[in-house]
């Protein structure tokens, strides 16, 4: 982690790299990217909704299995057949 003394100069000198056409590539590569390869663009604008619109309900489906698996271990946890269950002699 940075001192103190450097942590805004940093963040500035990132801000300014970032904002730079080309400074992101930078940051990340030590090779050069072809802009004039077709691949290389930025995402259109319908893109960008469908692939927030994915990561979002990726995000809803994780929290809602994270909701699934506390509820149900409270369920255990809570059920008379708890001791049954964990000493093997249910069902």
């Amino acid at each position: 982690m940075p001192s103190r003394k450097y942590s805004g100069a940093l963040h500035q000198w990132l801000d300014q790299m970032i904002i730079q056409p080309g400074g992101p590539e930078l940051l990340v590569s030590n090779t050069s990217i072809d802009f004039e390869d077709r691949r290389v663009r930025e995402f259109t604008e319908d893109e960008t909704v469908k692939n927030r619109a994915f990561l979002n309900v990726s995000n809803k489906m994780a929290k809602m299995k994270h909701m699934l698996k506390v509820i149900s271990t409270s369920i255990i946890c809570r059920s008379p057949l708890k001791a049954s269950v964990v000493a093997g002699t249910h069902g």
